[in-house]
């Protein structure tokens, strides 16, 4: 224990990370570290007591908690959203049939993704979110693509509400964290102020400061805007997870084939032959499957990984916007192989692009051009013989847009383009073009930062 907190004090002074907690479990054995500060500019320390928001990692929570409820029989996972949410709009029509509770889950659910507008801090504000729904469009087809979804488990939290006639925190306390043995959590800024809680940093280089927003809005407490904890009791969830649905009293909670199934992909859609899983995502080392999930919000970013082969699992919390991230890739990654003995096959990163890399050239370009929206909108254009695109943002409460970045799109395979950042010239990541209809000329969607975009079109 002292050589792993020592460890992660070096990585978080190597990482300019101002707090982190980290929480490993390894063939039965768990140890606990912290390093760093709660909150930096006042000079609280953090310890294995810190509670840190988990972001998006609430998700497979959420997910859990589905699965739990139709253990019960309360909720047909296969089952249209609509049976249970008739007044949900999606463009403005009765959700349709392919929408199924589990593509809510998986992330094929195929509406805008990335719905972030506030409608209040009081419970009733996933209410007025869901009904709020019917103003966005679908970007796929329920089922035919998988794409990162926010929205869709602010839907799921919904039908949560629905079958509990609870308040969705108070679902997953009363249902999920309680029987788990959760200890310290908490959902909203009070609940967290009885214990001590790391806020969000930002960073210049040589100092930090507090973000200016503290949270999410709370009406997407299901997604992943509210629930903080210890990485204690982020581990016991991943415990849970490893020991087949059993909570730490034994008790066979939810079913050993149920909890597997969440990991298991049960279906491969674009982009990229990608896994359908109920909230969790997945990497590879070798032949061995490693179970992930992560979670960002306003200066805060998680990580939980579990190996259920190895009996392993390891959380890492931290309070700057991408910490858990820095710290993962490199002592995560080296803590993994050293216990576990796997090397995990991570996407390649600032890659070179190839000296003979082409883009097509001429008239063959415009078949790429045209603006992608999912939210927000990628306007893809051809300047000569280069592709440029411009990420442009909403500015809330108004119609109005700006630009946020402009990238080259350097080609480096069939319909897949290197992303390099104005003035740069590294691959920082790849935008990929895909065609829902196979067959078809029209270039339908690009896929790009686990998002997918479709061609922009009026909706009616």
């Amino acid at each position: 224990m002292e050589e792993l907190q020592l460890q992660l004090e070096t990585q978080i002074a190597k990482h300019n990370v101002p707090g982190a907690s980290l929480a490993l479990l390894h063939e039965g054995d768990a140890q606990l570290a912290a390093a760093g500060f709660a909150n930096q500019p006042e000079g609280i320390s953090a310890n294995t007591d810190t509670v840190f928001q988990i972001g998006s990692i609430t998700k497979v929570f959420t997910a859990t908690l589905m699965l739990k409820l139709a253990e019960q029989g309360r909720v047909e996972l296969d089952g249209p959203v609509s049976r249970y949410l008739p007044d949900l709009r999606i463009e403005g029509a009765t959700a349709p049939e392919e929408l199924t509770v589990r593509s809510l889950l998986d992330y094929s659910a195929g509406m805008e993704g990335d719905f972030f507008e506030d409608f209040g801090p009081d419970p009733q504000a996933l209410e007025r979110y869901v009904a709020a729904c019917r103003d966005l469009q679908f970007i796929h087809r329920p089922g035919a693509m998988r794409a990162y979804n926010s929205t869709a488990y602010c839907i799921a939290g919904r039908v949560i509400e629905t079958l509990t006639g609870q308040y969705f925190n108070d679902a997953l306390a009363e249902h999920l964290l309680r029987p788990l043995g959760l200890e310290k959590y908490g959902f909203y800024t009070h609940d967290v102020l009885r214990y001590r809680t790391a806020v969000g940093h930002t960073s210049d280089g040589s100092s930090f400061s507090i973000v200016k927003n503290l949270r999410l809005p709370h009406c997407m407490s299901a997604a992943g805007a509210s629930l903080s904890m210890t990485a204690r009791d982020l581990l016991r969830f991943g415990q849970f997870h490893l020991d087949g649905g059993r909570t730490g009293a034994a008790e066979q909670f939810i079913s050993s084939a149920g909890i597997e199934a969440m990991r298991t992909p049960y279906a491969i859609v674009p982009p990229q032959n990608s896994e359908l899983l109920m909230g969790w995502a997945a990497l590879q080392a070798g032949a061995t499957r490693v179970t992930v999930a992560s979670g960002a919000t306003p200066g805060q970013n998680s990580f939980l990984i579990i190996v259920p082969e190895q009996e392993f699992a390891v959380s890492i919390l931290s309070n700057s916007g991408d910490g858990a991230t820095r710290l993962f890739l490199d002592f995560g990654l080296s803590l993994i192989k050293e216990l576990t003995g796997l090397d995990l096959e991570m996407p390649p990163q600032g890659t070179t692009p190839p000296s003979d890399s082409q883009i097509p050239e001429g008239d063959a370009l415009d078949a790429f051009c045209g603006t992608f929206c999912n939210g927000s909108r990628i306007e893809i254009q051809r300047t000569g013989d280069e592709l440029l695109a411009t990420s442009k943002a909403k500015v809330p409460g108004t119609a109005d847009e700006f630009d946020t970045d402009t990238s080259r799109l350097i080609a480096m395979g069939d319909r897949v383009f290197g992303i390099v950042p104005e003035g740069g010239d590294q691959v920082i990541g790849t935008l990929e073009f895909l065609q829902q209809e196979p067959g078809s000329d029209t270039l339908s969607h690009i896929a790009y930062s686990g998002r997918v975009f479709c061609r922009e079109r009026k909706i009616g």
